[in-house]
């Protein structure tokens, strides 16, 4: 059974709080309109990959596995939101190949490997569809544990989403989005000790499930 890396299932915990949070945290304005605070909470199922290449070696780890995405700002413009952005994806026991100048093979792995990230992005709404644009840019790295343990510098990370909402209150509202992200960051101490100097690429397409409170 596919569990969440513990960086995310803290995210996730907070994912699920956030419908708790007071409505008071919102500036007051009509209903069914984008105005105020932001929240958007989303969790989903990504087809995730992250591949090293480093002078002698190279490695890549995939499988499907969570992506997480949470935001909170402000509308600015009317329909349009700036925010902060965390998102990352994590794969449990996932399958690795490596290849270098001796061969190659293929074997699956305990542990977790992840992507985390934190930046700042923008959202626009489409209305009165209530169907949106998201994207966000900033820092991300790659780190595992178990049999993977180890860690990459922090490098370039963006996150670009499209989805749909439906109204559920005057506040919240509902939907799914489909999304990819990206990260690239140097290998510190993830990537086989005997080839240092390689960078991390990690790729994810999800499609997930979206609460939004406005």
């Amino acid at each position: 059974m596919t569990k969440p890396s513990p960086r995310l299932a803290g995210w996730l915990i907070a994912l699920a709080l956030g419908p708790l949070l007071p409505c008071a945290a919102a500036a007051a304005g009509a209903p069914r309109e984008h105005d105020g605070f932001f929240m958007r909470a989303s969790a989903g199922i990504g087809a995730s990959h992250g591949e090293l290449n480093a002078p002698a070696t190279h490695v890549e780890v995939h499988d499907p596995g969570l992506d997480v995405n949470i935001a909170f700002g402000s509308i600015v413009l009317p329909n349009f939101a700036v925010h902060a952005t965390l998102w990352g994806w994590g794969l449990n026991d996932p399958t690795v190949a490596i290849a270098s100048a001796i061969g190659g093979l293929t074997l699956p792995n305990k542990g977790v490997f992840e992507m985390t990230a934190f930046g700042a992005g923008a959202t626009y709404y489409v209305m009165p569809l209530n169907a949106y644009v998201s994207a966000s840019l900033g820092t991300g790295s790659f780190s595992g544990t178990d049999q993977m343990e180890g860690g990459s510098k922090r490098g370039f990370a963006m996150d670009v989403t499209a989805g749909k909402e439906w109204w559920t209150t005057d506040d919240w509202g509902v939907g799914a989005a489909g999304s990819y992200s990206y990260c690239s960051a140097k290998d510190k101490d993830l990537g086989p000790a005997a080839d240092p100097g390689g960078t991390w690429n990690g790729t994810s397409w999800a499609l997930r499930f979206t609460a939004t409170f406005n």
